[in-house]
């Protein structure tokens, strides 16, 4: 990775030699010398830091997002939002463009965000973590009158399974908006929900969990949702200490779920005295395991094939601790920097003075990434370490360019508030995404050099010239027009880009019957012409796409949703 150089200060110049976390360049002159080389022996199986050698700890955070209206797209000001945990609340007010910060909360788990509007569904987002002095980004919250969902929840027979436990959760995080319990018929209903995409999930003792997304259109009328579920198969077995005594915590299994687009916590069960545990509702497949034990960083294990494998051990490796230092180019530390390290999750942040320190990390090979603000984000570093050494790594980062820009719509001239502007590298992957302010305005710091494309959307607007990214057709940098590109120049020079975008086409229809009767709840897919389709997918009377402002048609009309009405001259696509 261009503009940032690691040093790593173990005692084995062979590692230095082999390029672990040297060979990366970087610019602006020559990056201070490390200090000498030195392995600090510890006195026991973890070392401890002194008082005097402990960074500052910033004990608060923020959480922010943006409030935009179901019925437009557009952002909504002088909405209250309160975020609120263990009987302590602080309240914020969203500005032009729905933008709201609140601060300062109390780092820790567990917050709860509210808004009460009326005639408006509350929102309410529990089990928000705020990161001392960082921001929890909650992205989009939908304002709309309030939806209904009717769930269903039935076994592999279509037989209702009475009891079940149900929840209604947020897509990107896994939130939980509401839960209930399945009647002795298998039903639950859900009144006074947010509009928009949710998933629903359900489970059941002795059957797997299942989630199924949907979309929430506001009215009387409920969204019928059924969920199935199958066969849940059982993985038992012990997990023990480096001594080989039993350890103590919980075992859980994190999946990919598309329903949440995120990782949903499957299953989960606690470690016994005798170090034993018992996971339920697992899924026929392969499945990863992580091991949370008190004092330590969390172990992965696996992957486990369920149900062909029905006990699984697991033996804890010694734990190791690795701190060090990050810099910028002129030998000044960086604070606040994210150091992440991927094989357990784990994220330490810099103190004021650079440095950090994870401890209880699983000894051997650890992969260390690192990015701050204004700086370029640095690859995943593979750095060996052991229980019986305290490793300490030198990380030099580089200062990346500024983009700013401006995102306006085409008919109006007006600045689109709160219009999600994305970056793709020259390699066509995201690289990061931002949202414009109150004015439109956009901005983006420490990005590499180089040429990216870039995307913008707001409510009833769309960028033309910027194709949709499928894994059929991967995006192509050199293909974009240059009203979607720009390049970065190698010297640092702040760089701008306008975006403009027009104001969406409309297309709608009927789906009828054999015998003309007009449908609900049919998947309609836009085809494109190569044969792929949209990411947009609609069902009729029922799903829909507010960031495209597409709307519902009354339940049983069989018509599908659609756009606003074109410009006049605008041409329907």
């Amino acid at each position: 990775m261009r503009g940032a150089r690691l040093v790593c200060l173990l005692a084995a110049a062979a590692v230095l030699a082999a390029g672990i976390g040297m060979g990366i360049g970087f610019r602006g002159g020559r990056a201070p010398e490390p200090a000498p080389p030195k392995v600090t022996r510890a006195p026991g199986p973890k070392a401890e830091l002194r008082a005097e050698d402990r960074p500052p700890v910033t004990r608060t955070g923020t959480v922010a997002g943006f409030v935009v209206s179901y019925a437009d797209g557009a952002g909504v000001a002088a909405v209250p939002v309160t975020v609120a945990r263990a009987g302590e609340s602080r309240q914020a007010v969203t500005v032009a463009g729905g933008r709201f910060v609140v601060s300062p909360l109390e780092a820790g788990n567990g917050h709860v965000l509210t808004i009460a509007v009326d005639g408006c569904a509350r929102i309410e987002r529990p089990g928000i973590a705020v990161e001392a002095g960082r921001e929890a980004d909650l992205g989009t919250l939908l304002l709309s009158p309030p939806a209904a969902l009717a769930v269903e929840v039935i076994d592999g027979g279509g037989r209702p399974l009475p009891g079940a436990f149900v929840r209604v959760c947020v897509p990107a995080s896994g939130a939980p908006v509401r839960e209930g319990t399945a009647d002795a018929v298998g039903h639950a209903s859900f009144r006074g929900l947010p509009a928009g995409s949710l998933a629903v999930i359900a489970s059941a003792p002795g059957y797997a969990t299942a989630s199924v997304p949907c979309f929430a259109v506001p009215g009387p009328d409920a969204l019928p949702v059924v969920v199935r579920l199958g066969v849940g198969f059982s993985l038992r077995g012990r997990v023990t200490a480096p001594d080989g005594k039993p350890a103590s915590g919980r075992v859980v299994v994190p999946e990919y779920d598309e329903a949440l687009t995120g990782h949903a916590l499957r299953a989960e069960a606690p470690i016994d005295c005798a170090g034993s545990y018992r996971l339920e509702g697992l899924t026929a497949g392969s499945c990863g395991l992580r091991v949370e034990v008190p004092g330590r960083a969390p172990v992965k294990a696996g992957p486990v094939s369920v149900p062909e494998v029905e006990v699984y051990d697991i033996s804890l490796p010694p734990a190791a601790d690795l701190g060090g230092i990050v810099t910028d180019e002129t030998g000044q530390p960086v604070g606040g920097a994210e150091v992440t390290e991927s094989t357990c999750d784990a994220v330490v942040l810099t103190g004021a003075d650079g440095r950090f320190r994870s401890a209880g990390l699983a000894a051997g090979l650890v992969s260390l990434g690192v990015r701050a603000e204004g700086y370029i984000r640095t690859g995943m570093y593979a750095i060996p370490i052991a229980p019986d050494l305290a490793a300490d790594v030198y990380i030099v980062l580089a200062r990346g360019v500024t983009l700013e820009g401006r995102v306006t719509a085409a008919d109006t001239g007006e600045g689109l508030a709160a219009a999600l502007v994305s970056a793709f590298d020259e390699y066509g992957v995201l690289a990061t995404e931002t949202r414009a302010g109150p004015d439109g305005t956009h901005r983006f710091a420490g990005l590499a050099p180089g040429r990216y494309g870039l995307r913008a959307a707001a409510g009833d607007y769309v960028q033309e010239g910027f194709p949709d990214v499928t894994p059929s057709h991967p995006l192509s940098i050199g293909e974009l027009p240059a009203r979607c590109a720009v390049l970065l120049p190698a010297e640092g020079v702040p760089a701008h880009q306008d975006l403009i975008l027009t104001r969406a086409a409309s297309i709608e229809g009927t789906v009828l019957d054999a015998a003309g009767r007009p449908l609900s709840g049919v998947l309609v897919s836009l085809p494109r012409e190569l044969g792929d389709f949209d990411h947009a997918r609609h069902r009729s009377s029922r799903e829909q796409t507010a960031a495209s402002g597409w709307r519902a048609s009354p339940p049983g009309s069989g018509r599908w949703p659609r756009s606003p009405p074109a410009p006049a001259g605008a041409a329907t696509r």
